[in-house]
């Protein structure tokens, strides 16, 4: 009987050492890095492409994460700074399937894949999680919605939220453009300084109202 209880216990301790009764890495990690200074909202929905009612939203403060186990049909909606309510605009992203989906914000608002320590040398993130199939930047898919309310329901609500919604849709789509051209003119060495900074002020003010704008538009080489 002791024989077989201290083979148990030698079978177990040697399991334990190989890693074989270790608990699953989660597919799923949401990292707001204590760098951001910046509190993120997050809300996965059960049902891939549902609406993101604001009262499931959920806070991740600089320095703390949120983990998953699953990553099959992962959308995730973001917003940063305070808490989404009805008619705010917040960012859908959509993830290639049969990834692992371990994503970070960090300084500058910037959202986008771990990398993990030592620029991803060790080939694993901060938490320990394989990168071998993690997503990577053209694995994500970013799209703008609009957060709901579940308790306007009435019609006259509704039809007014979507005017609202397409007056709010037209203006941030001008303010893109503009943000555009007065990053090209920034960049162009071949124009007076004063006409550069003036861009670069106008990209601050445009920054104020939409605090996500650089990070959602600037072209890819800009990252």
């Amino acid at each position: 009987m002791h024989t077989r209880i201290l083979s148990l216990t030698m079978a177990l301790t040697l399991a334990t050492s190989l890693g074989l009764l270790a608990k699953k890495d989660p597919e799923v990690q949401i990292w707001n890095k204590k760098e951001s200074g910046i509190d993120m909202w997050e809300f996965r929905p059960k049902d891939p492409r549902s609406e993101p009612w604001a009262k499931l939203f959920e806070k991740i403060e600089p320095g703390s994460d949120r983990a998953y186990e699953n990553a099959a049909n992962i959308d995730l909606y973001i917003k940063l700074g305070e808490k989404p309510k009805e008619g705010d605009m917040v960012q859908r992203m959509t993830f290639t399937p049969g990834k692992t989906v371990y994503v970070r914000l960090g300084k500058g608002r910037k959202f986008g894949p771990q990398t993990g320590p030592l620029k991803g040398w060790k080939g694993v993130t901060e938490s320990g999680f394989s990168l071998k199939n993690n997503v990577k930047k053209e694995d994500i898919e970013r799209t703008k919605v609009y957060v709901r309310d579940s308790a306007a329901e009435q019609e006259q609500g509704r039809q007014a939220q979507r005017r609202r919604i397409v007056r709010e849709e037209q203006e941030y789509e001008a303010a893109k453009r503009d943000y555009a051209q007065q990053d090209r003119i920034a960049d162009s060495v071949s124009l007076p300084w004063s006409m550069r900074e003036a861009a670069l002020e106008r990209m601050r003010l445009i920054e104020k109202k939409y605090p996500d704008i650089s990070e959602a538009y600037l072209p890819p080489s800009r990252y």
